[in-house]
C-alpha cells in the first residue's frame, strides 16, 4: 500500500498494489492493519474506511 499525504500530513491518497500476493489495510485502529488478497473488491473495503472516521471517495481510472 502506497499512501501519498500532504505537508499538514493529511492523508491525500491512498494506493493498493494489486500484482502483490497480499495487502494490508488499516483496520481503524491506530497503527493497526489486517492483512487482505488483491482480488478484495471495494465492497470489502468500504467497511474498514467508513470506520477510520474520515472522509473518502473511490477513484476509478478512465
Amino acid at each position: 500500500m502506497r499512501l501519498e499525504v500532504c505537508r499538514c500530513r493529511v492523508i491525500v491518497r491512498v494506493a493498493l498494489s494489486t500484482w502483490t500476493d497480499t495487502v494490508d489495510v488499516p483496520t481503524g485502529q491506530p497503527g493497526e492493519t489486517r492483512t487482505i488478497v488483491p482480488t478484495t473488491g471495494f465492497a470489502d473495503l468500504k467497511q474498514p474506511l467508513a470506520s477510520t472516521g474520515t472522509a473518502w471517495r473511490l477513484w476509478t481510472a478512465s
